[in-house]
């Protein structure tokens, strides 16, 4: 028997909450074992990437209701409830009200079908007035509206300005659309394009002013990668436009020898390369357990200059290796900028792990840029929008390393450019 959509959300959503970073991964195991089709493949991550957007906004409303925490898979049968009466306009109120007591049912919790049918159905008879009380939330309390903590709206405020942190955490509730990047090893964008045509996929060409070398495709909804025309082939990787920049910006060229210091899964190791044209030798470094899918999609797209090393192997070897002409060093970063793909991100991140991560990134470009040759670059890059762990870092590290001078940088917010955010900052060894 093919599984429910709700069904699946309710199980993705009912995780404890120490886990409920694992959320989309979860879902993604979930849905490849469904055997559900395309049309309910896709309600079932609408309703659970909705609630999870939404989770600080919808639970808000929910406990205007109850006078005490029901249990997790309860919350999540409201949850998923609320979000399709409130945010969804396709799913008849009875049929969603209905399914939800249903499945209490199912989950072993018939007790809770009543309490279940009750929140629902008196947020149905005052549907118009919880709309117009949604709308004026986003004016009264932006961070709650728009379902962000308050801290990080505050940051937005403080760094952006009122109107660029609205925008922003409005930005970060559409459902965002899938990109890929064509392997130009293998194919051209125009021949991937007829491709997709005769297979009747929806896909075109879209070019950003941010890019120099346009590569992307938008598709027009989510499909499975390997069930698209030319993954086998390796025609193209997923990859959104903004995660190209910091490639672009490094420009490593045929024969260079390039260093991915944070590689997996491997979407930036596999450009370098193929702006390379698969000659000269690339070193993709990452932890034991991320190597395998470098690899893979090295195997895949048809590259084979690419040597992957653990962090321990790498360290050992340093000392002796030989300078390398370009770097990337994508940093890990609290994911500010791709917030709206990220979805469970904005609930993990706080102002400690920040200032911990930003610590972090500046030992890193500190102890990597040393292995820089002289006349030889390095890309710092990260998906975050903020400044600390963006423009600070690069003042405070030229200031300390007077042997690096800046040569451009870029920075992307992503609902000004209507892509992912983004930063790369070019430093050359002098």
């Amino acid at each position: 028997m093919r599984a429910n959509p709700r069904e699946i959300a309710v199980k993705t959503l009912s995780i404890e909450e120490k886990n409920f970073g694992f959320a989309e991964e979860k879902l993604n195991k979930l849905l490849d074992k469904s055997g559900l089709y395309k049309k309910d493949r896709s309600l079932a991550r609408e309703l659970t990437l909705g609630c999870i957007r939404w989770r600080r906004t919808i639970e808000w409303l929910l406990f205007k209701k109850l006078s005490s925490s029901p249990p997790p898979t309860v919350i999540a049968l409201l949850s998923i409830g609320i979000y399709q009466l409130f945010w969804m306009d396709r799913i008849p109120f009875h049929a969603a009200v209905n399914e939800s007591v249903e499945l209490c049912k199912k989950f072993g919790y018939v007790n809770h079908r009543g309490l279940v049918n009750a929140v629902l159905r008196a947020y149905g008879r005052e549907k118009e007035e919880v709309m117009q009380l949604l709308k004026d939330l986003k004016k009264n309390d932006p961070a709650l509206g728009y379902s962000h903590p308050q801290w990080l709206y505050e940051r937005w405020k403080n760094q952006l300005g009122t109107e660029d942190a609205l925008a922003l955490m409005n930005w970060d509730n559409i459902i965002p659309a899938p990109f890929l990047r064509v392997n130009t090893l293998q194919i051209q964008r125009e021949f991937l394009l007829k491709s997709f045509k005769t297979a009747e996929v929806e896909a075109e060409a879209i070019d950003y002013p941010f890019l120099d070398e346009q590569l992307c495709i938008r598709l027009s909804y989510s499909s499975l990668p390997h069930q698209l025309p030319g993954y086998h082939n390796g025609w193209f990787y997923m990859q959104d436009p903004a995660a190209q920049m910091a490639v672009q910006l490094l420009n490593p060229q045929p024969f260079e020898f390039v260093l991915d210091a944070c590689a997996a899964p491997g979407g930036k190791t596999t450009y370098i390369a193929q702006r390379m044209k698969n000659q000269g030798h690339i070193i993709a470094v990452d932890i034991r357990e991320r190597l395998a899918l470098i690899q893979e999609n090295c195997t895949r797209l048809g590259i084979n200059i690419v040597e992957t090393v653990t962090v321990e192997d790498f360290k050992k070897r340093v000392e002796n290796i030989v300078l390398f002409d370009k770097i990337l060093l994508d940093v890990p970063c609290s994911n500010t900028g791709v917030l709206r793909r990220r979805v469970e991100a904005r609930y993990r991140l706080n102002e400690q792990e920040l200032e911990r991560l930003v610590s972090m990134q500046a030992h890193l470009l500190e102890d990597i840029s040393k292995l820089v040759k002289k006349g030889g670059c390095l890309v710092y890059s990260t998906c975050s929008i903020d400044y600390a762990e963006n423009r600070e870092q690069i003042e405070l590290f030229l200031k300390k390393n007077p042997d690096f001078k800046l040569g451009r940088s870029k920075f992307i917010l992503p609902h000004r450019e209507k892509t992912d955010g983004a930063f790369a900052a070019l430093l050359i060894r002098e």
